[in-house]
């Protein structure tokens, strides 16, 4: 998905006269065959922010840190890695959750309902 997300910002960028800079993330839905596909591409903090957090990737903090400090700051780009299988989940009405793929089935297992 690295992979996916580098060439949906490579094609974004490729377009336009800017070179790659600033913070931006990049959401994947999956098809039916699970297939991911790169659903949009954001130049902004979103809704797991939180996930990222909880993971040790603190964005707004390196926000902050480059409006305020600049000179201090690390421009080189940087790829936050988490430990294999951290994925974050996130839906409009509820609390963002950062877990383990293979956890995933047992956190949900006592949910009452379900989205679709």
């Amino acid at each position: 998905m690295v992979e996916l997300a580098e060439k949906a910002l490579s094609r974004v960028f490729d377009s336009t006269v800017a070179k790659p800079h600033g913070f931006v993330t990049a959401d994947f839905k999956e098809v039916a065959d699970r297939t991911p596909y790169s659903a949009e591409i954001n130049v902004r903090h979103v809704a797991f922010t939180p996930c990222s957090a909880a993971g040790g990737a603190y964005f707004p903090a390196d926000t902050i840190q480059l409006l305020h400090g600049p000179g201090t700051f690390e421009h080189s780009y940087l790829m936050y890695q988490f430990p294999t299988e951290t994925i974050s989940l996130r839906d409009v009405d509820e609390r963002p959750v950062l877990t383990k793929d293979s956890d995933l089935l047992k956190k949900i297992v006592g949910l009452a309902f379900y989205r679709v």
